[in-house]
């Protein structure tokens, strides 16, 4: 049997031959290549959800805009004619000063009034009150 006499003299001098290193060192680069990886795919995937979920937003952003024009348009069509005013019904509060609304059953509904006026007689009909 052969032996190398480079690994001879190494033992002589006390120092053992360092097989397996690059082994090692490949197993470890390996391993910090595969952490890397494993961290981009993760960056990406939380990525491509927060993409789609600032899409969702935005989607229901536009349907909620929409269902107000439309809701707006249906007010505007039942309240009829551009001659109308409306309010909350706690207007007519019977005592104002209170913070409590009292004297209306449903304080929160919506009402519509005309805006055009009678006089006291009969004969000013379409004369608004505070236009004389």
């Amino acid at each position: 049997m052969k032996t190398n006499p480079c690994i001879l003299e190494k033992k002589a001098h006390g120092m053992a031959p360092k097989r397996g290193f690059s082994l090692i060192t490949t197993v470890t680069i390996l391993v910090l290549l595969s952490l890397i990886a494993i961290g981009l795919l993760s960056l990406s995937a939380v990525t491509v959800r927060s993409g789609r979920s600032e899409l969702a937003q935005l989607e229901a952003r536009a349907n909620a805009r929409m269902a107000l024009q439309i809701a707006l348009g249906e007010l505007q069509k039942y309240m009829g004619p551009d001659q109308r005013v409306s309010a909350p019904a706690g207007i007519l509060d019977e005592n104002p000063e209170s913070y409590e609304v009292q004297g209306v059953e449903h304080p929160y509904w919506t009402a519509v009034w005309s805006t055009l006026w009678e006089g006291p007689n009969g004969d000013e009909e379409n004369v608004t009150p505070w236009v004389r």
